[in-house]
C-alpha cells in the first residue's frame, strides 16, 4: 500500500493522466494557458533558458521550445512525461533535462543556470513546511542573478460554500486563517493538496524573493477574467488558483 505523499501523488497523475490532458486541452484550461504565458512573455528575453519544473502534459515545455528558447523539464509522471514527447513530437535530446521527480529534490541542476522557472502546479501538493522551505531555497539556488520564478498556488476556501467544496471534489479540510491542507479525489487516490491566501505564499518566498505581481485565475469563468473575492447578490466569485511572479533578490 502507497503512504508517502509525494508516492501517492506520482501515482495518481500516472493513473489520471488522460483526465489531466483533457482538462488542459478543454476551452477553460487553454483560455488559462493564453493568460499565462502572456504573463509570462512580458517578462522574458529572447534566448532566455527556462526550466519547467512540473512540467505536466508538456504544453509550456512545447510553447517555449517552439518560440526558441533553451528548456528543462521534470515531472513526478512518468505518463504525462511520455504524453508530451509523443503528443508535442518533442524530442528529449532537444532539453537541456528531461526527468522524473520531485522538484524537492533537484540538488542535480546547476547553480545560476535559470533565467526562469516555473512552478505551475508543485506548490499545490506540498504541505510540508520544511520542503517547501527546502524546494524555495533550491529555486533561488539555480536562477541566475535577478531570475524570474512564476509559481502559482491553490487558494483558500471559502468554507460556507459546499458548492465549491463538491466543484473541486475538495475532502479532508483541515483549514487555519491563512492556510489549509485539503484532498481531493484524482487518479484513484485521495490527493493532498496545500491552500493558502497570497499574504501567506508571498511570506515564505519573501526572504529570497521580491513580489513583481499576484494574479488570480478563475477557472469556471471561461473567459479568464481577473476577478477578485466579492460578494455579489450573496454568490461568491472564487477563485481556485493565483499565480505570483517573483524575481530573485540581487
Amino acid at each position: 500500500m502507497i503512504h508517502a505523499e509525494v508516492d501517492i501523488i506520482r501515482e495518481a497523475y500516472n493513473n489520471g493522466y488522460l483526465d489531466e490532458v483533457a482538462r488542459t486541452s478543454a476551452i477553460p484550461g487553454k483560455n488559462e494557458f493564453n493568460l499565462v504565458t502572456n504573463i509570462i512573455n512580458r517578462y522574458l528575453n529572447e534566448k532566455d533558458i527556462i526550466y519547467d519544473l512540473g512540467s505536466g502534459n508538456g504544453r509550456f515545455t512545447d510553447y517555449y521550445l517552439k518560440k526558441g528558447h533553451m528548456v528543462g523539464c521534470l515531472d513526478l509522471s512518468e505518463n504525462l512525461m511520455n504524453y508530451s514527447l509523443n503528443h508535442y513530437d518533442i524530442s528529449a535530446k532537444a532539453l537541456l533535462f528531461y526527468k522524473n521527480c520531485c522538484v524537492s529534490n533537484i540538488d542535480w541542476i546547476p547553480s545560476e543556470s535559470a533565467d526562469l522557472c516555473l512552478a505551475m502546479g508543485p506548490f499545490y501538493h506540498i504541505s510540508d513546511i520544511e520542503k517547501r522551505k527546502k524546494t524555495i531555497s533550491h529555486l533561488n539556488r539555480i536562477l541566475k542573478k535577478e531570475g524570474l520564478l512564476i509559481v502559482q498556488f491553490l487558494n483558500i476556501v471559502p468554507q460556507t460554500s459546499s458548492k465549491i467544496f463538491k466543484h473541486y471534489r475538495i475532502r479532508k479540510y483541515d483549514s487555519h486563517s491563512d492556510h489549509a491542507n485539503s484532498h481531493t479525489y484524482f487518479g484513484g487516490y485521495l490527493v493532498p493538496q496545500f491552500r493558502c491566501n497570497t499574504e501567506f505564499a508571498v511570506q515564505e518566498f519573501k526572504h529570497l524573493f521580491d513580489v513583481e505581481e499576484i494574479r488570480q485565475l478563475n477557472h469556471s469563468d471561461q473567459n479568464m477574467k481577473e476577478l477578485s473575492y466579492n460578494k455579489t447578490g450573496g454568490e461568491i466569485s472564487y477563485n481556485d488558483q493565483y499565480l505570483i511572479v517573483l524575481r530573485k533578490k540581487s
